[in-house]
């Protein structure tokens, strides 16, 4: 697994050590199950870290917020995804998220069935990334 960028611990040191190791934890779980994705960081109200097939923000379909005490994974596309376990939250037009307060909850096997789910099969792939 590629380490980390610089600029992303740079914002992370905010946060208490156990969040910053779960949002790190979950950066490995999204990356292993999405490969390959382009990876955004963006530090506006909340830390998120954004994923997708290309540098496009219509190709992104997941996202990990960062939060004083957990964080989300959240689906850019989860008003369409089924929602067998009824484990997304929100009511937005297309955004749901999951909210991750601990290691169990990340290790949970719920959790990886929804991060394949969270690419629609006609999702776009750059052949630039490996």
């Amino acid at each position: 697994m590629s380490a980390p960028p610089k600029e992303l611990i740079a914002f992370l040191k905010r946060f208490d050590p156990a969040v910053r190791e779960l949002a790190l934890d979950a950066r490995e779980v999204v990356l292993k199950v999405l490969a390959p994705s382009n990876e955004s960081i963006l530090d506006a109200y909340v830390l998120a870290m954004n994923y997708g097939f290309s540098e496009k923000m219509k190709d992104q379909v997941l996202y990990i917020g960062v939060y004083t005490k957990h964080i989300n994974l959240g689906f850019h596309w989860g008003s369409q995804m089924d929602d067998p376990e009824g484990v997304l939250k929100g009511n937005g037009k297309r955004l749901r998220h999951i909210q991750i307060k601990s290691q169990a909850d990340l290790g949970s096997p719920v959790i990886r069935d929804y991060l394949r789910r969270a690419a629609p099969d006609d999702a776009v792939r750059s052949r630039t990334l490996k």
